[in-house]
């Protein structure tokens, strides 16, 4: 494994700290509280603008996550070392959370008497995003060393031969995807893994609604869920065009 090479590692960290870092402060400190505000005003609360809001929120916390997976993936491609990219992920996902606690409380007029226990959901979300983030590392990590291996092999037959293997290259990027780029094939794990994460808060969400108050009597209930569900994919589309564009920063700026 490659040492970490020190100003390009630290400009892709600065780069990745920087666009988490503001896309989660507007999110917390601007576009969520609107949307509260909103949601409990009776005029506003079932608009069609609050729900663009929510959408708007939505695109910009994937795209920051999008960030921190491109760091993960451009390190793995390079052989650095990856903990650079957790200590990066979870610290800028738990300052989010606490952001946005610390709205809720100024919102409420004071901090909770139940603080603690805010405190503490904020830590497990964010280690549900670790643990979401570490599963999307490891099947990356996979593909991704299957190309290096054989990249390696090839320095070697070369060294001894003279002789150089075909590698294709699978950076500069040719195609919008190619499924033997293993890049471009881990920004699609990424994709995947954020529409089956998001499908699956809804759903959650959605079964416990339904335990508590029971099915839905209107068709139209329905019809936003399932629509709800199907846009999801959204996000995973965008996480992948997210990833595949900061990659090719992070590795440009490498080169």
């Amino acid at each position: 494994m490659r040492k970490f090479k020190g100003p390009r590692a630290i400009n892709r960290n600065v780069f990745s700290i920087v666009v988490m870092a503001v896309i989660y402060s507007i999110n917390a400190f601007l576009v969520l509280p609107v949307v509260r505000m909103l949601t409990n005003d009776v005029i506003y609360a079932d608009s069609f603008f609050v729900v663009i809001l929510e959408y708007i929120a939505g695109i910009m916390e994937v795209c920051a996550v999008s960030v921190s997976y491109a760091l993960l993936l451009s390190a793995l491609y390079e052989g650095q070392r990856t903990r650079g990219a957790f200590v990066i992920f979870a610290s800028l996902t738990w300052y989010k959370n606490l952001a946005t606690t610390a709205v809720l409380w100024w919102e409420a007029g004071g901090i909770s008497d139940l603080w603690i226990w805010d405190i503490v959901d904020d830590i497990y979300f964010t280690a549900l995003e670790l643990l979401l983030f570490y599963i999307i590392y490891a099947i990356s990590r996979r593909a991704i060393g299957r190309y290096t291996d054989q990249r390696l092999i090839a320095q070697r037959v070369y060294e001894k031969t003279g002789e150089m293997a075909p590698i294709k290259p699978v950076y500069p990027f040719e195609r919008v995807y190619d499924k033997t780029n293993c890049l471009l094939y881990a920004a699609l794990v990424c994709a995947v893994a954020t529409f089956i994460a998001k499908l699956g808060g809804e759903l959650a969400n959605d079964v416990m609604y339904i335990v508590a108050y029971g099915l839905p009597k209107e068709g139209i209930t329905w019809l936003y869920m399932i629509i709800n569900y199907v846009s999801k994919a959204l996000f995973g589309v965008i996480v992948y065009f997210s990833v595949y564009i900061s990659l090719d920063t992070m590795l440009k700026k490498g080169k």
